[in-house]
């Protein structure tokens, strides 16, 4: 039987932020079996992922969503013995057109890894707070997410027209914090983007 681990952080608010600024910023996506593993680093002392390479000199492509309309969930089962985390990230991106449905179409047929940028920074560093969806230390990339997206027009006069995107996610482990560079596309150059 194995031993058991001791709780050694008390989790106690000692000094609370009453007036958080909460939510979601920018997504992050890249076809999870563009990783590259001899890159990739799991922290060993904390829940954090500190490089994610990517192979054939990838990038990363950015979702800019509309404010507001972001959320994430997570939802641990333990069935059968096991450790499960469903996580569900959802967006808004306004404007239909055939660029970005076809662009997302592409997306949406391979399995993905996505960084889920917070609007919470690092007290350390400036950089914004982000964690990894579709990858962890357990599952390695067989966690990979899907990505799901879906046209929609508001019935009424200013309404909104966009596409509902969605990125679920089965990890044997908790979403990871994301504490490094990634490069991404911006437009037809390349730009590093620092998170964590």
């Amino acid at each position: 039987m194995p031993e058991f681990c001791d709780f050694t952080v008390d989790l106690s608010n000692q000094c609370g932020d009453d007036y958080p600024i909460a939510g979601l910023g920018n997504i992050y996506l890249a076809p999870v079996r563009q990783l590259d593993p001899a890159v990739t680093v799991f922290s060993a002392l904390n829940h954090d992922i500190t490089a994610l390479g990517l192979q054939n000199a990838g990038s990363f492509m950015k979702i800019e969503g509309k404010v507001s309309t972001k959320d994430l969930a997570t939802e641990n089962a333990k069935d059968g013995g096991g450790n499960v985390f469903n996580i569900t990230a959802n967006a808004m991106i306004p404007n239909l057109d055939t660029v970005t449905s076809f662009a997302l179409k592409q997306y949406g047929k391979q399995k993905v890894v996505a960084i889920i940028e917070l609007f919470e920074k690092d007290a350390t560093t400036g950089n914004r707070k982000a964690i990894v969806i579709g990858l962890d230390n357990v599952m390695g990339i067989d966690a990979g997410a899907t990505f799901a997206y879906n046209d929609t027009v508001e019935a009424e006069q200013g309404g909104v027209n966009g596409y509902n995107v969605v990125i679920t996610g089965t990890q044997g482990e908790s979403p990871r914090f994301f504490k490094g560079a990634i490069t991404i596309k911006d437009g037809a150059t390349t730009a590093v983007v620092n998170l964590g």
